[in-house]
């Protein structure tokens, strides 16, 4: 089956995020994403903390790493991402959703890297994604 890629095209903040993402129809749901990358939650929200400062996106990953490399900003290649739940929503200043997902690959030019064992990873992006779960805290 054909991928159909959307391109959406939206600022983060005081610079342009660009997230793309693939939905593939099959019995585990895998997209495909560009944006604000981290470790862990406490990192994302350092990231997301710089950025409402008025920072762009690939300065507060910088100041993010300051004692190593935990966030990225993914602009140039994909990541690939299964399982996506939403875990915060903002609707203050930055306009974000958080989510957390598996990483289990990468698609550089047309390439996809597979990443074993695969990652829990952390992500930010200023729309929510369709037809995810929400996480509520209990």
């Amino acid at each position: 089956m054909r991928r159909q890629t959307e391109r959406i095209v939206i600022p983060l903040a005081a610079c342009l995020a660009f997230i793309s993402y693939t939905p593939i129809e099959a019995a585990e749901r895998e997209i495909l994403l560009q944006g604000l990358f981290c470790n862990t939650e406490e990192q994302i929200d350092d990231a997301l903390g710089f950025m409402s400062q008025g920072l762009t996106a690939s300065t507060a990953v910088d100041f993010t790493n300051k004692n190593g490399v935990v966030c990225s900003y993914v602009d140039v290649i994909h990541y690939i991402v299964e399982h996506p739940v939403e875990i915060w929503q903002n609707k203050s200043a930055i306009a974000a959703a958080k989510y957390k997902g598996t990483l289990t690959g990468v698609v550089v030019g047309q390439r996809h890297r597979p990443i074993s064992p695969p990652v829990e990873i952390f992500f930010a992006t200023p729309n929510r994604l369709t037809q995810n779960a929400v996480e509520r805290p209990s």
